[in-house]
């Protein structure tokens, strides 16, 4: 698919800082400068702030309160490091909300999507992603994630919110999640693509590598006998068929996470599969919201 002069787009970033990271700030510049250079209007909204779920809502009501600001609005995370051909395999990708594919600037360096565990009623972040293209979860963050237009248009106010406390006092489910599970509750898919690794800045510039890299290490360290049982456990998990009814699309729902939610540890083994919008997630496999075939 070809850029078009109607992909005209607005990119919000929200900052605890004065400013954000340079690196960020130059990607964000050659951005605009490329999509000039294309024909395209780009704009730029940068709001400072504690409170993210304001911000995020903030950069939402400025980009609706004129259509002139374009078809989609990319989230782009003050510490976010990308080139201009990410934003455009964004884009490209057609879809009504995608992320790029980062992770989080510390050890493990987990992925920034993650699949809903319908059993234990938690997310379990991925350790597996398909490559051939871009792949449905249950829910990613916001670092650098775009959004078209009529999606927000035709989701109530507010969007963005923090979710209910688990059975841990401490443990709230993060407005960036709690978006797209609303989102899917309006019918909207959640996307994540494969081959946009763009940058998350720590104390230097972690990507996907690093993931790889460091559970590189962990397997080298616990033993080739533990890492053959991990690999039959989830080739065992991949081939399992359940029998009775899948469990439904995740969905937001006040009760779902009043007892038994509970945070991420490293090692939660979750392998995502796409393969006709299937997935295996925590040894089960489900279907998410929507058709086998379904579009955006």
């Amino acid at each position: 698919m070809t850029l078009r002069k109607e992909y005209t787009g607005f990119i919000g970033t929200p900052s605890y800082k004065s400013a954000p990271e340079p690196e960020t700030d130059e990607s964000i510049t050659a951005a605009l400068l490329a999509m000039r250079e294309k024909g395209l209007h780009g704009y730029r909204y940068l709001i400072r702030g504690s409170f993210l779920s304001k911000q995020r809502n903030m950069i939402v009501e400025k980009f609706l309160s004129d259509k002139n600001y374009g078809n989609w609005l990319l989230f782009c995370d003050a510490d976010m490091v990308f080139r201009p051909d990410h934003l455009f395999q964004l884009i490209r990708a057609d879809k009504d909300i995608i992320s790029a594919l980062t992770v989080k600037p510390s050890p493990p360096y987990s992925f920034n999507c993650a699949l809903f565990d319908a059993d234990e009623k938690c997310f379990r972040s991925i350790v597996r992603y398909p490559t051939d293209g871009p792949f449905r979860v249950h829910a990613a963050g916001t670092g650098f994630l775009l959004i078209k237009r009529h999606v927000l248009e035709n989701i109530k106010p507010p969007w963005f919110f923090n979710g209910i406390t688990g059975r841990h006092e401490d443990y709230l489910l993060g407005e960036d999640f709690t978006f797209c599970l609303i989102a899917q509750q309006n019918g909207y898919n959640i996307w994540v693509h494969p081959h946009c690794q763009i940058g998350h800045k720590g104390k230097h510039v972690f990507t996907a590598q690093d993931h790889h890299k460091y559970k590189e290490l962990v397997q080298e360290l616990i033993g080739d006998e533990d890492v053959k049982f991990r690999e039959e456990r989830e080739a065992a998990r991949s081939s399992w068929d359940p029998a009775g009814d899948e469990p439904e699309p995740a969905s937001y729902n006040h009760s779902l996470f009043t007892e038994t939610s509970k945070p991420l540890r490293y090692g939660d083994e979750v392998t995502a599969r796409c393969r006709l919008g299937e997935f295996v997630e925590c040894g089960k496999q489900s279907e998410l919201s929507g058709e086998k075939e379904a579009g955006n």
